[in-house]
C-alpha cells in the first residue's frame, strides 16, 4: 500500500515536470540559451568551449558566456543529441526582431522579443530539442533525487509511511521542479549531492561501517560531482569529515579506502586535462577573476528577499515574482520546521531519541551551514543570491524540515500529508498561472 502511495508521488512529480516543461517558453529558464549553446558547441565542434568562443550565438538570444562550467552535464546531453538530433540543434531560430542586439539583456527575457505561439515546441526543430532536454533533465536527474529522498529517509525512521514526507515536499517544491526542467547543470549537481548524502546517511546508521563497494560508489559520485557544478564543492568538505569519522570509528585499511575514494576523481581529472586542457586552464583563470572581482552590495532585506524567493518559486529569468508574503510564509514554514527539529534533537524527543539520529542531526546541520557559508560570499562576488546554489544540500534541508514537522502520533500523519500536499498544490497552481499570464 505504501509503495503505491510512493508511486502516486512519482506520478505527481512527473506530471509537474511535464506541466512546467510545456508551459514555460523555450528560452525562459535562467541562462538556458547559453547552456544550450554549450551543448551545441560540443556537438558541432567536438571540443569544449573556451573564453574565445563566448561570442558564438549570432541571431540567438545569448552568447556562450556559460562556457566556464565543468563539462559533465553538457557531455551527457551532447552524446544523445549527436546521435538523434544533430541537425535540429544546429538550426537555431532567432528570437530577435531585425536590428536588435544579439547580446542578452536580463531585463528583457528572450521569449518576449519574439514570443512563439503555444504549443511552442511545434515551431522549430530546435524547440523540440529544448523540450527533450527538459524532460530528460526532469525525469533523468530530478526524479532520482525524489527516489533517494524516500529510500534514505525511510532508512532513517524504519517506517515507509513516514518516509513519504520529504518526497511530498520535493515533488511539489516549485523551484526544485523548475530547476529540474531548466537547461542548466544545477540539477546534475543536486543529484550528485543527494546521492552522496544518501550514502553518508546509510553508513552513519550502520554504526559508521562501510565496505569497499560503498567507498568506491562514493568516489565515483565525488568524481562526477566535481565535473557537474562548482556549487557542489561544499558537500566535499562533509565527505572529507565523513571519511575521517569512518576511519576513527572503523579503523579500516586507510590507503585502500582512500584510493577508492579519490581514484575515480583523479581518473576523470586526467581525462579532462588531456581532452579539455584548454578549457581546464581557462576555467581556472575564470575562477581567479571571480574571486578577485569587486562584487556587489545589497542590504540584508534585499538579500533575504532574493534568497527566499529564488529558493521557493522565482521563475523565468528570475523575473516572475509571486507576492512577497507567500515567499515569507513558505520560508516561515521551513524555519519553524528546522527550529522544531533542533528542539527535538537537543531534548532527545522522537525521532531524535537514538544516538544515531542525534549524530545524524549534527551532520545535517554541519552540511547546511557549510553549504551556506561557502556559497554566501558567491552571492556578493557575482551578484546572484539565488537559492538554487544551496540545492546540493537540498536533501538535508528537506530532512530537517520533515523531521521538525513530523507528527508524534502516526494517526495524524495522513491528515498532515493532506494539508501539506493541498497547500503545495495551491502554490504550484498559483506559480503556473503566473507563468501562463506572463507569456501566453
Amino acid at each position: 500500500m505504501i509503495d503505491r502511495i510512493f508511486l502516486v508521488f512519482v506520478v505527481i512529480f512527473v506530471f509537474m515536470i511535464l506541466l512546467y516543461t510545456l508551459i514555460v517558453p523555450p528560452w525562459e529558464t535562467p541562462d538556458a540559451p547559453s547552456h544550450y549553446l554549450y551543448i551545441r558547441h560540443i556537438v558541432t565542434e567536438r571540443r569544449l568551449p573556451v573564453a574565445g568562443d563566448v561570442n558564438q550565438g549570432w541571431e540567438y538570444p545569448a552568447t556562450l558566456y556559460e562556457w566556464h562550467h565543468p563539462p559533465l552535464y553538457y557531455l551527457f546531453h551532447s552524446t544523445w543529441i549527436s546521435a538523434l538530433a544533430r541537425q535540429a540543434i544546429t538550426e537555431i531560430p532567432s528570437c530577435f526582431e531585425d536590428g536588435e542586439s544579439v547580446f542578452f539583456s536580463f531585463g528583457h527575457p528572450s521569449a518576449r522579443y519574439n514570443p512563439p505561439e503555444w504549443p511552442w515546441w511545434r515551431e522549430y526543430p530546435s524547440y523540440l530539442v529544448v523540450l527533450m532536454l527538459r524532460i530528460i533533465g526532469g525525469v533523468g536527474f530530478g526524479l532520482p533525487v525524489v527516489v533517494l529522498a524516500w529510500v534514505s529517509f525511510m532508512y532513517l525512521l524504519k517506517d515507509r509511511m513516514m518516509g513519504l514526507l520529504p518526497v511530498a515536499l520535493l515533488s511539489l517544491q516549485p523551484q526544485f521542479v523548475f530547476v529540474s526542467i531548466s537547461i542548466q547543470n544545477d540539477i546534475l549537481a543536486i543529484l550528485m549531492g543527494s546521492a552522496i548524502w544518501a550514502i553518508m546517511i546509510i553508513t552513519i546508521f550502520k554504526d559508521y561501517r562501510v565496505d569497499y563497494y560503498q567507498m568506491l560508489m562514493m568516489g565515483i559520485l565525488v568524481g562526477f560531482g566535481a565535473f557537474s557544478k562548482l556549487s557542489i564543492f561544499p558537500v566535499f568538505i562533509i565527505v572529507f569529515l565523513w571519511f575521517v569519522a569512518l576511519y576513527l570509528r572503523q579503523r579500516f585499511e586507510l590507503w585502500k579506502m582512500l584510493f577508492l575514494l579519490v581514484f575515480p576523481g583523479l581518473l576523470m581529472i586526467a581525462a579532462y586535462s588531456f581532452w579539455g586542457s584548454e578549457h581546464f586552464q581557462a576555467l581556472f583563470n575564470y575562477l581567479i577573476s571571480v574571486r578577485d572581482g569587486a562584487g556587489t552590495h545589497m542590504s540584508f532585506s534585499q538579500l533575504l528577499y532574493l534568497l527566499t524567493s529564488s529558493f521557493w518559486a522565482r521563475m523565468g529569468w528570475m523575473n516572475i515574482h509571486l507576492d512577497s508574503w507567500l515567499y515569507y510564509l513558505l520560508t516561515l514554514f521551513a524555519f519553524i520546521g528546522i527550529l522544531r527539529a533542533v528542539y527535538r534533537a537537543l531534548n532527545g524527543i522522537w525521532p531524535f531519541d537514538s544516538r544515531e539520529m542525534r549524530e545524524l542531526f549534527l551532520w545535517m546541520v554541519g552540511g547546511i551551514v557549510i553549504q551556506f557559508a561557502i556559497v554566501l560570499p558567491m552571492f556578493f562576488s557575482i551578484g546572484q543570491p539565488q537559492g538554487r546554489f544551496l540545492f546540493p544540500a537540498l536533501l538535508p534541508l528537506t530532512y530537517m524540515i520533515s523531521l521538525g514537522w513530523m507528527p508524534n502520533d502516526k494517526k495524524n500523519l495522513f491528515k498532515f500529508y493532506c494539508i501539506v500536499i493541498a497547500s503545495l498544490l495551491l502554490v504550484n497552481i498559483f506559480v503556473l498561472s503566473n507563468i501562463w499570464a506572463a507569456y501566453w
